[in-house]
């Protein structure tokens, strides 16, 4: 993995933590929630041995610096689109590659980006 997916995944594995704090959840719990919106299990069985499995996963996941960034976009679009996310009236931010800008210019953009999140995130 380049070292910008891994700046690119601390990112990220931030993000999910902010996004944890701001709805009043502990890592475990927001995993739960991104699990049920994620999955359906056939049975109270196999989604609590799922669960169990999902939660270690989570944890690793916000970790580890070589976690693939995809992942971890994955979830904070999952845990996004639930009530208690709208319900925070929080905003997560999307960005869409495009390649009418050059590199240098998306860096600096991406650059004021993450430090306006920044400030904004430490505004309360």
């Amino acid at each position: 993995m380049g070292t910008k997916d891994q700046k690119r995944t601390v990112e990220l594995q931030k993000e999910l933590r902010l996004i944890a704090a701001r709805l009043g959840l502990s890592l475990p719990k927001l995993a739960d929630k991104i699990f049920d919106k994620s999955y359906s299990p056939s049975n109270a069985e196999e989604e609590d041995q799922l669960r169990i499995r999902f939660r270690e996963s989570f944890k690793k996941q916000l970790e580890r610096k070589t976690t693939n960034p995809d992942f971890l976009s994955h979830h904070i679009d999952t845990i996004s689109r639930t009530s208690e996310f709208r319900d925070a009236h929080l905003v997560f931010p999307t960005y869409i590659k495009s390649d009418s800008l050059d590199n240098e210019l998306r860096e600096t953009l991406e650059k004021i980006s993450r430090e306006l999140s920044f400030c904004i995130s430490n505004k309360d």
